[in-house]
């Protein structure tokens, strides 16, 4: 299409049909007639000519003129159509983007390995690995332009911030890639067919000597689009998980998704109903003989609402007794201004 019709910004320059014609590869105007037939109204609209020169000329409009009769209307792109364009010159339906080895600095989820972490992409799939342990972690797709538009050595940051913010949405309920209305589930899932972030461990049902292994499942109701994903990813917006890092001096937001499943812990309690106990332990925690501690409880249901959470640590508590001293008055504390002589609820003299 010509440069005068609008790709992006959606503003009203449309062009005229034979400037279209003009700047297409097709061989009669009869056939290019037929195309444009197909995209009119879903993907372009045909505008008059007498109102694109009321748009485009205003000044003249007003002094009572009219447009040549002669003159041929006009096409602008619809709302779908400057979608459409954009994805094309983004290279989303096009594009296929293969990098090499990107070297990570975060340590191996799965063996530990400090140096053996590393991103590739393949096919528009940035997939990583552990060199050490020759295994993978996850693999995650992103949108051409995504790669294009960044150095290598800054793409992995960017396809964790862009899932984040997919699990994220799906999470509140509208589609990221339609805004349709989007629903969300626990789900059972077989060992072999787990989706998610390797790291994240599934402990055995409380009433079957099988481990039970779930995940998160949204799904759209308009485009269809699905995300599956450990429980735990679902949380990592939660105050309470927030606050929990925070708590420990740790900012959740700059863990990657790809580290931050060796944080958690998920264990079904029931399945009538559904209740999944994803536990928290403690980031900072590397004691390999020890253990690491548990700092968080948050009990799941089976539309993936935190129905109840429990702080399992000193630091929790010690934030718990910080809020109750803060001065606030609650229904069983002692008001300081309060004296001998204050009535009792009765009326009476205490």
């Amino acid at each position: 299409m010509s440069d005068d019709v609008p790709t992006g910004d959606g503003s009203r320059d449309p062009g005229p049909g034979t400037d279209v014609d003009e700047a297409t590869d097709v061989d009669t105007t009869a056939g290019f007639a037929y195309h444009l037939r197909q995209l009119t109204d879903a993907f372009v609209r045909k505008v008059p000519a007498s109102d694109a020169a009321a748009d485009g000329d205003d000044a003249a409009s007003d002094q009572g003129s009219t447009a040549d009769a002669d003159e041929p209307d006009r096409y602008e792109l619809t709302d779908a159509g400057r979608r459409v364009a954009r994805a094309v010159a983004a290279g989303t339906y096009t594009a296929s983007v293969d990098t090499e080895p990107v070297a990570l600095d975060d340590d191996c989820p799965i063996c530990g390995d400090p140096e053996g972490l590393h991103a590739t992409v393949a096919d528009n799939v940035t997939r990583v690995g552990c060199d050490a342990c020759e295994r993978d972690v996850l693999a995650l797709p992103f949108p051409p332009s995504g790669y294009a538009t960044r150095d290598p050595e800054r793409v992995p940051d960017a396809v964790d911030r862009h899932h984040r913010r997919r699990i994220a949405s799906f999470a509140d309920g509208v589609c990221p890639d339609c805004g349709g209305s989007a629903t969300g589930h626990v789900e059972p899932v077989d060992e072999d067919d787990r989706n998610g972030v390797a790291g994240t461990d599934t402990s055995a049902d409380a009433d079957t000597d099988e481990p039970l292994g779930v995940r998160a499942r949204f799904a759209c109701e308009a485009c269809t689009a699905t995300l599956a994903c450990p429980v735990s990813l679902a949380l990592l917006d939660h105050p309470a998980v927030v606050a929990a890092y925070h708590d420990h001096g740790v900012d959740v937001r700059e863990r990657a998704l790809w580290t931050v499943g060796v944080d958690w812990r998920e264990r079904v309690l029931s399945t009538d109903p559904w209740c999944v106990r994803a536990t928290l332990r403690d980031p900072t925690d590397d004691d390999p003989d020890g253990g690491p501690r548990d700092v968080l409880a948050a009990y799941v249901g089976r539309d993936l609402t935190v129905v109840d959470t429990d702080r399992l640590d000193a630091a929790g508590a010690s934030a718990a007794d910080a809020a109750a001293d803060d001065g606030a008055i609650t229904a069983d504390a002692e008001d300081a201004d309060a004296t001998d002589d204050a009535p009792a609820d009765d009326g009476t003299p205490a």
